[in-house]
C-alpha cells in the first residue's frame, strides 16, 4: 500500500526460481508509486531483493556486497566477500549489480549496514540473514484478489505513517494492469489507500462478506 516508517529489513529470498523475477515486479511496482519517501524506500527495498537473488543465482558463494560512492553518483560495487570475508572476484557481476546499485535511494531502515574493519566502502549487504521485519509482508501473496473481493488486513503495513489498524476490511474496486502489483480496495474505513500484492492481507470468503 501506498504508505513512510518501518522497521528495518532484511533481505528475503535470495535465491530460486523467479526470485529475480519477483524482485524485478516488486521494482516496476515500486517505480509506480507517486513521489515521495514511500517510493523511494521501496524501490531500495525492491533492488537489494534484486542484488541477493542475482548473486545468488550466479555466484552464491558470495555472502557479503560491499557499496560504496560512485564519482559520477550513487553507489556502486566495492567489493564481495565470501562467507570467510575472503575477496571474491566477478567482473561482469560487479558491473551488473552496480548497475542496479544506482537505484538504491534509501539508506537508512534498509538492509544495508557500515562494513565492518578493514572492510572496503560505506555500507554491507549481508546476503546470509534470511529474516524480514515482517515475515508476512514479504512474502508473495499465493492468491491475486478480483474485483468485488473483501479483503482484511493481517500485519503491519511496511512504511504507512498513519498506520493502518489490523483487521480493516475493503472492497477491491480494480486492479491495476500497467502497474502489477496494485490493488485499489474501497476501505470501510474511509481511508482511499492502494494496497501491494506484497502487503499482509488475506482474501475473505464469500460468507463473511456481510459480517462486520
Amino acid at each position: 500500500m501506498n504508505h513512510p516508517t518501518h522497521n528495518p529489513t532484511t533481505v528475503t529470498g535470495r535465491s530460486g526460481p523467479g526470485a529475480a523475477n519477483t524482485a524485478q515486479a516488486r521494482l516496476a511496482a515500486a517505480f509506480a508509486l507517486p513521489l515521495g519517501p514511500v517510493r523511494e524506500q521501496r524501490i531500495t527495498e525492491a533492488v537489494l531483493e534484486l542484488v541477493a537473488a542475482e548473486i545468488g543465482d550466479r555466484h552464491p558463494a558470495i555472502t557479503t556486497v560491499l557499496f560504496d560512492w560512485e564519482p559520477y553518483g550513487g553507489l556502486g560495487v566495492a567489493g564481495f566477500r565470501d562467507r570467510h570475508g575472503n575477496p571474491v572476484a566477478d567482473h561482469q557481476l560487479d558491473l551488473d549489480i552496480t548497475r542496479y546499485a544506482t537505484d538504491i535511494r534509501a539508506i537508512t531502515d534498509t538492509a544495508l549496514t557500515r562494513p565492518r574493519p578493514h572492510e572496503p566502502g560505506l555500507f554491507r549487504l549481508d546476503l546470509t540473514t534470511t529474516t524480514s521485519h515482517d515475515c508476512t509482508t514479504d512474502t508473495p501473496m499465493t492468491t491475486t484478489p478480483s474485483v468485488g473481493d473483501r479483503v482484511r488486513i493481517t500485519g503491519p503495513l511496511p512504511g504507512d505513517p498513519d498506520p493502518f489498524e489490523l483487521g480493516a476490511t475493503g472492497t477491491v474496486t480494480h486492479l491495476s494492469a500497467p502497474r502489477p502489483g496494485q490493488i485499489h480496495v474501497d476501505w470501510d474505513n474511509g481511508r482511499s489507500l492502494i494496497l501491494l500484492d506484497s502487503d499482509p492481507f488475506e482474501i475473505l470468503p464469500a460468507e463473511s462478506i456481510d459480517k462486520p
